[in-house]
């Protein structure tokens, strides 16, 4: 067995990304949810899930340069804008979303503790133009930001105890009570894998709990919603997330289309 590796000094790019990322902790919550549901179904956690064809997530891809999860959180971002339109004709901010990412080495299998961190994120729900959420979710969720941030949480991790677990306490304080979004990719597709729900729990389960685990299989992406406090017109998602993927494709793909065909 490996020895634990040893706590180091984080790198000054590690230390400027934790530092970019910081601020977002403090962004106040804004609800981009309907009311709770007044008769929930007992004990419900997990709304129907959706699977959405693989394929317009790659032309999107090719279209623009975003990754797969750098779409998905545009298209849940577009699908909340509709789900709520009191919100979005009033102006309202940007909605808080803490994105789960693990801290485990490639060959770490032991431990105490499941080692999942954060990183806070704004999902543009006000911006109307779907390619300007995209743009903005990028911008945000950009990979090598992303690993430079990890980098960072994972040296803190190796702090010693007796600092390691006031500053985690302090993280969890610090943090709002964000929607969740967990992205997972599996070779594996929707009938091999045989499950139509995902056991999730939110990073933080408060009564104001909700969020989003995503699939990424090859040749479907599926969304499954989870809330601790049941809202109204849950069962709208599905198809408002199947409307945000087919505007966005329509606003990054087929737009540029005709610009390909005019510089030939």
């Amino acid at each position: 067995m490996a020895e634990p590796a040893r706590f180091a000094l984080p790198d000054l790019p590690a230390v400027r990304a934790g530092l970019r990322f910081a601020p977002r902790f403090l962004v106040p919550r804004v609800q981009w949810q309907p009311e709770p549901d007044p008769d929930p179904a007992e004990g419900a956690w997990l709304r129907p899930a959706v699977g959405l064809d693989r394929a317009p997530f790659d032309e999107i891809t090719r279209a623009t340069g975003a990754s797969t999860a750098q779409i998905c959180l545009a298209v849940i971002c577009g699908a909340l804008r509709q789900w709520v339109p009191q919100r979005r004709d009033a102006g309202a901010r940007s909605l808080p979303v803490v994105l789960m990412m693990s801290l485990r080495g490639p060959r770490e299998r032991d431990g105490l503790g499941n080692r999942v961190a954060v990183a806070p994120l704004s999902l543009p729900c006000a911006e109307p133009r779907p390619e300007r959420r995209l743009r903005l979710v990028m911008e945000q969720a950009e990979l090598e930001e992303l690993v430079r941030y990890r980098r960072l949480l994972t040296g803190l991790l190796r702090l010693p105890g007796p600092v390691a677990r006031p500053t985690a306490r302090l993280a969890v304080r610090l943090s709002p009570s964000s929607v969740g979004v967990t992205i997972v990719s599996t070779p594996l597709d929707a009938a091999a894998l045989g499950a139509e729900e995902v056991l999730v729990a939110p990073a933080r389960p408060t009564a104001a709990s909700s969020g989003f685990v995503v699939l990424q299989q090859p040749s479907v992406v599926s969304f499954h919603p989870a809330f601790r406090v049941l809202p109204r017109d849950t069962d709208l998602l599905p198809g408002l997330l199947a409307e945000s993927l087919a505007e966005l494709h329509a606003a990054v793909v087929h737009a540029s289309a005709p610009a390909a065909a005019a510089a030939r």
